[in-house]
């Protein structure tokens, strides 16, 4: 009891594991595809010239769009990391996974709008030669398209799967919800037109003053 009150009140962390913390952070903000306006509104949109159809239901890992993130973890089990507020909005949050799928390292990212499931993303980091020809061959397959294509594949319900062949391949999942991709416009733009006042408010006041 004699040196209890010269315990500290937090348990001391060296430099390696708060660059290790740090670095993990880094790690999966890097690859959050929410994180900018710019590439929400690119999720978003759909060129209706470029897209294939299929029958068949799509979705990730047959995880079903609208669920929300407490339903996920108790699907999939505790994440990897968890980004609750996203620079573009306060209502999105994203959670990570990095699994292996097959023998192949995989990072999935579960994106979420008012605790809603409405988009995600499977990233595959480790594949040996031939690897993206064979996935996109497996996805057309599976969705029965009736040409190899790598453009959008679109279900009856609007919800769609996109193959993206860069330096590491990616499937994403998106929602064919409507209501929720309307939501997630109108903010952005109302949080634009709010920033671009502030912008002219502060560009009047500095005329002012030169």
């Amino acid at each position: 009891m004699l040196f209890t009150n010269l315990l500290p009140t937090k348990p001391f962390t060296s430099r390696k594991a708060r660059l290790y913390q740090e670095s993990r952070v880094d790690f999966y903000t890097s690859r959050n595809k929410l994180l900018s306006s710019k590439g929400i509104y690119d999720i978003l949109k759909r060129d209706v010239h470029q897209i294939s159809y299929s029958l068949k239901q799509i979705g990730i890992e047959n995880i079903p769009f609208g669920i929300s993130k407490r339903r996920l973890v108790k699907i999939k089990g505790k994440p990897n990391y968890v980004q609750h507020k996203v620079p573009t909005s306060h209502t999105l949050q994203t959670v990570f996974y990095r699994e292996y799928l097959y023998g192949i390292k995989c990072i999935m990212q579960f994106h979420f709008y008012k605790d809603q499931f409405f988009y995600g993303q499977i990233e595959f980091r480790s594949f040996e030669s031939g690897f993206t020809d064979s996935l996109l061959q497996i996805i057309n397959e599976k969705y029965k398209v009736e040409h190899l294509t790598d453009r959008p594949i679109v279900d009856p319900y609007n919800n769609q799967v996109i193959f993206k062949n860069d330096i590491n391949p990616s499937l994403s999942y998106l929602s064919g919800d409507e209501l929720i991709k309307e939501s997630i416009r109108n903010e952005l733009n109302q949080k634009e037109s709010a920033y671009q006042r502030n912008t002219s408010y502060q560009f009047a006041h500095i005329i002012d003053l030169i």
